[in-house]
């Protein structure tokens, strides 16, 4: 981890303080170091003022994890994380934002770049049964097809028209050529009235919506004439609307072959991210991993340490603060 965010963008700046040795190794994963300037930076990075024992113990968890994963990566043959990757990934607007530069944020953004091409490296090799397919797609059949018609109107000025036009497509008459001769939507030739567009309840007029997409509607049906008082926008002026619905589909009705492709990559993917974030823990057990004793002590004396000479460098005298502008002549006195 440490040798790919090297060639990041430059971390916020960090100055251990007099008596705290920055490149002190105070935890190893697995051989890997971390420094006191690694975990100090990332202790106030994520925790800012709040620097305590559990800050500690949350920035190390954090460091070792993200190590891990970087390792289990390196162990699979997944190559490492380019600097080009890192800025692709986000807007060229964005490079100068004060967390892109964040030591932790480089970090944690690797990490998870990495986890995700481990995901998808499990992916192919788990398997997934049709018994799980099946209950999943049943659990999301509902949201899986939105309720939707295929429709074709014709639309007349007055309810006397209307129920002109719905006799005549009774008595069998062409809906093209009907729609052609009577309806108020300009330019509409006999084949384009002929085809039936697909439009969805919140898509339309609410008046045409209720009536459309009411419990007894169905496909194949000419509905009686839907008086519309405004313009429906992309659809057709006010007036007076006859409506045959070509084919109606009910909110969850789809198949399960029409869904399974999407369905079973999403359950390997759970089940690929399940294994990878439970080889943490396995790898921590398992793996070497070194903590400096009384850590959290240190850090907080570190804190403690900048604190103070945050303080001394607020109080000190004005007069210590020479500028070299101060020490040229004016313009004034360079004249004499």
């Amino acid at each position: 981890m440490r040798t790919i965010v090297r060639t990041f963008l430059p971390v916020l700046a960090f100055v251990f303080l007099t008596g705290f040795d920055d490149g002190r190794i105070v935890v190893r994963v697995n051989d890997a170091p971390i420094p006191m300037s690694v975990l100090y930076q990332r202790v106030r990075s994520q925790s800012g003022e709040n620097v305590d024992k559990a800050a500690t113990q949350r920035a190390v968890d954090s460091l070792i994890a993200n190590h891990i994963i970087t390792q289990e990566a390196k162990a699979q043959g997944i190559p490492d994380i380019t600097e080009q990757e890192f800025r692709a990934a986000f807007p060229p607007s964005a490079m100068t934002l004060p967390n892109l530069s964040d030591r932790a944020f480089q970090e944690d953004w690797v990490a998870a770049a990495q986890r995700a091409r481990l995901v998808q490296k499990l992916m192919p090799s788990l398997p997934v049964s049709r018994k799980e397919i099946l209950a999943r797609f049943e659990e999301l059949r509902p949201s899986l097809q939105q309720e939707q018609a295929d429709v074709r109107w014709i639309v007349v000025a007055n309810r006397e028209d209307a129920d002109r036009v719905v006799a005549r497509l009774k008595a069998g008459e062409d809906f093209g050529v009907v729609a052609k001769e009577t309806t108020l939507i300009e330019n509409v030739t006999a084949e384009q009235a002929r085809v039936a567009a697909t439009v969805a309840a919140d898509k339309i007029h609410p008046e045409l919506s209720k009536v459309v997409f009411a419990p007894s509607s169905k496909g194949g049906m000419l509905l009686p004439p839907v008086k519309v008082e405004k313009n429906v926008p992309f659809y057709g002026p006010k007036g007076y609307y006859i409506v045959e619905i070509a084919r109606m589909v009910r909110k969850g009705e789809t198949t399960l072959e029409a869904w399974r492709p999407l369905i079973e990559s999403t359950i390997r993917q759970e089940k690929a991210e399940k294994k990878v974030d439970a080889l943490i823990p396995q790898r921590r057990k398992q793996g070497k991993i070194w903590i400096e004793k009384n850590l959290a002590s240190i850090v907080l004396d570190a804190r403690t340490e900048e604190k103070k000479k945050i303080m001394e460098a607020v109080q000190a005298p004005a007069g210590n603060l020479v500028h070299q502008a101060e020490t040229e002549p004016t313009a004034k006195e360079g004249a004499k």
